[in-house]
């Protein structure tokens, strides 16, 4: 699979430590703060990358619980399970195609190798971004049936959410699905996210949480399998975090959001919540839509 940066998302990039403007020969360069940012298997490399004796103990934890989550999403990945794709197709298609459309220039943090350009107009600009540099490696000829998408070469680079190499109000959409609970920083994330966001841009959130109750299931008019499921579901949620206490270090999560915390943080990071929607198929998991405050 080809990756791309094309010039249009080129012309937006800055340095992720200053925000200064970048000169470019044969790579990136900041005239400022001196940093350098190079090519590595011909993905543009923005993550910012300290010598390890300067890692803290609790980035080398988050660290290697990232490189967990990476190994088991390879291992998931290898598998190619037809029937597994095209399950979690099937959960989110209401969300991109009857609740909320995402239009113009969008960001996909942590969108890996961008399956989210299913449901996108072929006239939508799309960028994904990643730390994770193989993200496009050993995509299956399953994953491929089932997301037509991956056939085609994507606009990616590798960098930190937390630092993002990009000029101020340069987006109209920043999409986070599924990694909330995985940032070192959430709150370092949405700053950055509100900073290249445009003025009537806006911020959809995709996250498991444990505040959608038990007895609210009905409302997504469930049939009684699916309804045990779900409360199944729900259990586990509420169980996970004693469990992640006791193993920890096999747990790739960082945070265990619920709502009323992510009310906090999105209203602490200059954010209003638009709108609020339970996933049909997974009624813990809430899909928030945010505008500038």
């Amino acid at each position: 699979m080809k990756t791309k940066l094309n010039k249009k998302f080129q012309d937006k990039l800055c340095c992720p430590i200053c925000l200064s403007n970048l000169e470019y020969k044969s790579n990136f360069s900041c005239p400022n703060c001196g940093a350098k940012f190079f090519q590595k298997n011909n993905i543009w490399d923005f993550r910012l990358n300290p010598p390890k004796c300067a890692y803290s103990l609790d980035r080398k934890f988050w660290q290697h619980g990232q490189e967990n989550y990476e190994y088991f999403s390879q291992k998931w990945r290898s598998q190619d399970n037809f029937d597994n794709y095209l399950s979690e197709l099937r959960g989110v298609r209401e969300i991109y195609e009857e609740v909320f459309k995402l239009e113009g220039e969008i960001l996909d943090i942590g969108g890996n190798c961008g399956t989210l350009r299913y449901f996108l107009k072929k006239k939508e600009k799309y960028l994904s971004v990643d730390p994770y540099l193989n993200a496009f490696e050993n995509l299956g000829p399953n994953y491929k049936k089932v997301y037509p998408c991956l056939n085609e070469s994507c606009n990616f680079l590798t960098c930190f959410g937390e630092f993002l190499p990009f000029k101020n109000k340069s987006f109209d959409w920043i999409h986070l699905r599924s990694v909330l609970d995985h940032f070192f920083d959430p709150y370092l994330v949405m700053k950055q996210s509100y900073r290249v966001l445009k003025n009537n841009g806006k911020v959809l959130i995709g996250i498991n949480t444990n505040a959608k109750p038990v007895l609210k299931i009905d409302e997504v008019s469930l049939n009684k399998k699916e309804q045990v499921q779900a409360i199944g579901k729900f259990f586990i949620n509420f169980l996970k975090p004693i469990a992640t206490v006791k193993f920890a270090i096999k747990d790739h999560h960082t945070f265990s959001w619920s709502l009323d915390d992510l009310k906090i943080l999105i209203k602490s990071t200059g954010f209003k919540i638009e709108k609020i929607h339970w996933q049909k198929s997974n009624p813990s998991c809430a899909y928030i839509s945010l505008i500038k405050g």
